[in-house]
């Protein structure tokens, strides 16, 4: 086994009744004990909820690997959308 290491923030502001904002930051450490690898996140969101049942997200996410391995790093940009039902 693997020592791994997880921190997670986030924060949600409801800038309306119907319309919520989110931000959060993380941080992954990963312990092989030959490399150490880290992994940050950050992504903003929204939420628009149409009516008490349905919600249209929107949202933005950036990962970075910060690879012990050489030529092992990467950068990943992710744009999403989407319906949320909820009961």
């Amino acid at each position: 086994g693997q020592p791994v290491y997880n921190f997670r923030t986030e924060l949600t502001h409801a800038l309306r009744d119907n319309i919520d904002v989110t931000a959060g930051f993380g941080i992954e450490i990963e312990d092989s004990g030959k490399q150490t690898d880290r992994t940050y996140d950050a992504g903003v969101g929204l939420a628009w909820k149409l009516n008490p049942v349905l919600s249209w997200t929107a949202g933005y996410d950036f990962t970075w690997l910060d690879s012990g391995a050489k030529n092992g790093d990467y950068t990943e940009h992710r744009l999403s959308t989407g319906l949320t039902v909820s009961s």
